[in-house]
């Protein structure tokens, strides 16, 4: 029998499987799925069995050595999903295996030293008859070397887990002791009110004893101690579990039955219209079924809350999947969904993984946003994955959202996809006035607060009411420039401006750290800060209202103190956080919004503003939120201030159906950088000639066209079509071509 494996390297021209020998003794035991060790290039690596065959037309295999988990550890349809992103994002196929397992499974290599055995008893003494002995425990070195020397001791390379799974001694009940003392008698009556027992060390602690009580009992056999994995237990919550009204009632009866029916669903609300408690009660009623469900948020930021939520509803544990976990905390959480301990996982993207073998379905809270997708290393879109989970598997996902994605509302539109809305908001009764402040008007202003902004702020602090300023933009300014010849200080990866701290550089896409340098490097001018950031925004607050306290909130300031009256943030404003006293939110600079040319720019920007209003006001009282703009005319911002949703989507879907964009037809964009411009018009020629005849006809190509890349230049080309699935093959040959020179990444627009 012969294994196709997929070997532990993640580069994209090491990215085809190879065949290798089944030994005799492992024929009946591996599967497809297996975690297997083998050789490759004179090292010990890790592979994935992904295919078994009869025979093979490869010459010179080589034999697995040794599988390494006792079960598949990603069920099919999580292997199959692996295969199909490889071949739509042409991303080696290695990096989305490794994002779909724990790191503790992913294995590390130890060395073994090996005896002959003709060996001379005093090379045998340190391996205690055994054959082989770890080589860091090997002690007497003088012996290894010259045993090492002589060659009756062979080093040997192989594979062990990072870490074990946490266990607990278990104790249960057995039979009554017939004479017990008083200790024995409490610790045996508490165990036998427990079914399936409890921790042995909780017990002896809780009594004030110790083990030796509980293995007195075992040892005449009245209680059983064993070793078992540490359960998870549910988690304490603060928050209440409130009943549903009528017309939640409604939506959630409309949800469950469309659930049954295998069928997705859009779930739209207004905002504080209890989308998340209907949601809540719908993986109630499942978990109580035993049927397993995910819950994707957006940002970890959203995680406590939610979980504080769910964990009131629940009675039993359910996992959590989010990157800010410990590998160890990882694999245990990772393990409880594999095992079926549980069958509510919620967590960041990662989630959409867990590695239930049946889902029943998926919740994909602010279904919209643009973090559920992957932008760097394994790429892929939410929203495609769950695409895929239905068309392959028929696991349905119920898109939450106030703002739903353009695609969606197209279905709505065409009665493709199941509907439930929500339009009554019971604790609040007044949504936030949002108006715009013309900045045109101010243009002589000292400050980056309008004074509508400043005078509204004020009357919220005598009303003892928050304010949330918006600005998505960290550090103390926008970038470093010089006031010569406009040189930008760039990141050297990500070619995007750097962000100004007061002693670093910082990249907002990468994060990557530079000191702060004083001139510029064409003419030895002093370097200026442009632009405004949330550290110097946070600075002019304080000094307006001096007597406030305010506050940050970003992904390095995630919590903030409930004492503050003015909260000075980013994107995490915008979040589905419920602030229950906000009476002002303020945009500082929302004409960076309207920037770009993606596809999905300006319903990313409607969407962000629209949620960020939706913070303020969330109980009865009036609010507001005034957005600074140059541009008050911009059709977001109409939308937005006549409150008529209807009106910035059917503009939207007009403008994509005019230009022939998403959904309404597919689209990819092939990026190629190189920092050699004659090079990369070279090769970018090279690659539209390839796929004029790789292609089909009804796939309209376009470009080479330049494109803004930062440091490197760039150039892209874009293709269109009805259906570009089956040319997704054609775009991973031309990237495995064509990357030897230039480097190259696929999108796929929404």
């Amino acid at each position: 029998m012969v294994a196709k494996v997929i070997v532990d390297v993640a580069h994209r021209h090491v990215d085809s499987p190879y065949d290798y020998d089944i030994p005799k003794t492992l024929e009946t035991t591996v599967r497809v799925g297996d975690l297997v060790e083998v050789s490759f290039h004179h090292q010990i690596r890790l592979a994935m069995v992904i295919k078994i065959q009869k025979t093979s037309v490869q010459k010179n295999r080589k034999t697995i050595h040794q599988k390494l988990t006792d079960a598949p550890p990603l069920p099919p349809r999580l292997l199959e999903l692996a295969l199909r992103l490889n071949k739509q994002w042409a991303v080696p196929l290695w990096s989305y295996l490794r994002l779909f397992l724990p790191n503790n499974l992913l294995m590390k290599k130890r060395a073994m030293i090996q005896v002959k055995p003709q060996a001379e008893a005093r090379f045998k003494a340190p391996f205690n008859d055994q054959e082989t002995v770890l080589k860091r425990t090997f002690n007497d070195q003088a012996l290894l070397d010259e045993g090492l020397e002589k060659g009756v001791y062979t080093v040997v390379h192989t594979l062990e887990p990072r870490h074990a799974l946490p266990t607990v001694l278990w104790a249960q009940a057995l039979t009554p002791p017939p004479h017990p003392t008083p200790l024995q008698a409490t610790l045996y009556d508490h165990l036998a009110a427990l079914p399936s027992g409890c921790e042995a060390q909780r017990l002896t602690h809780e009594h004030g004893t110790s083990l030796a009580s509980l293995k007195r009992l075992e040892h005449h056999g009245h209680v059983r101690l064993e070793r078992r994995l540490q359960p998870l237990e549910p988690l304490e919550s603060s928050a209440s579990f409130p009943a549903l009204n009528t017309e939640q009632t409604t939506a959630l009866d409309h949800l469950l039955k469309t659930l049954e029916a295998r069928q997705p669903l859009v779930l739209e609300g207004r905002h504080n219209s209890g989308k998340t408690l209907v949601m809540v009660h719908a993986v109630k009623r499942l978990v109580e079924e035993k049927k397993n469900c995910i819950i994707v948020v957006p940002e970890g930021f959203l995680l406590d809350d939610l979980s504080d939520r769910l964990a009131a509803a629940l009675d039993v544990p359910f996992a959590r999947l989010h990157s800010n976990l410990t590998d160890a905390q990882m694999y245990r959480q990772w393990w409880a969904v594999k095992s079926g301990e549980v069958h509510c996982v919620i967590g960041t993207r990662l989630a959409l993984f867990a590695p239930f073998d049946d889902v029943h379905a998926i919740f994909c809270e602010e279904a919209h946003h643009p973090t559920h997708a992957s932008t760097q290393g394994a790429l892929y879109h939410h929203l495609d994955v769950c695409e895929d989970y239905f068309d392959h598997h028929q696991i349905p996902t119920v898109y939450l959202s106030a703002t739903p994605a353009v695609d969606h509302v197209v279905a709505l539109r065409q009665n493709t996809l199941a509907y439930a809305r929500l339009t009554q908001t019971p604790l609040s009764g007044h949504p936030p006035v949002i108006t715009t402040v013309d900045l045109r008007a101010h243009l002589t202003q000292d400050t980056p607060l309008s004074p509508p902004l400043i005078e509204a702020i004020k009357e919220a602090l005598k009303s003892d009411y928050k304010t949330l300023l918006w600005l998505n933009r960290k550090g103390q300014a926008q970038s470093l420039q010089c006031p010569t010849c406009h040189h930008t200080v760039l990141c050297e990866d990500c070619g995007v401006p750097l962000q100004v701290t007061p002693s670093r550089l910082i990249c907002p896409k990468c994060a990557k750290r530079t000191s702060v340098p004083t001139q510029c490097p064409h003419d030895a001018t002093p370097l200026e800060t442009q632009g405004l950031g949330l550290d110097s925004l946070k600075t002019t607050v304080e000094s307006l209202f001096p007597n406030t306290p305010v506050a940050l909130l970003d992904s390095a300031h995630p919590r903030i103190d409930t004492q503050a009256k003015i909260i000075v943030g980013t994107q995490l404003l915008a979040h589905g956080k419920d602030w229950p006293d906000v009476k002002v939110i303020g945009v500082i600079d929302a004409d960076t919004l309207t920037y770009g040319s993606e596809v999905h720019r300006a319903h990313e920007a409607f969407s962000w503003l629209h949620h960020l209003a939706g913070r303020a006001g969330r109980r009865s009282f009036a609010s507001a939120m005034l957005i600074q703009t140059y541009q008050p005319n911009h059709r977001i911002f109409q939308a937005l201030t006549s409150g008529d949703d209807e009106r910035f989507y059917s503009e939207e879907i007009d403008q994509r159906s005019l230009l022939s964009l998403p959904p309404f037809k597919q689209m990819t964009r092939m990026r190629l950088h190189h920092a050699d411009e004659a090079v990369l018009t070279r090769v970018a020629l090279s690659a539209r000639q390839y796929a004029l005849k790789a292609c089909a006809e009804s796939i309209e190509i376009l470009g080479p066209y330049a494109v803004y890349s930062g440091t490197q230049r760039a150039q892209e080309i874009t293709f269109k079509g009805d259906d570009l699935k089956p040319t997704y093959a054609t775009f991973a040959r031309m990237v495995q071509v064509f990357s030897q020179d230039v480097t190259i990444r696929l999108y796929h627009p929404r």
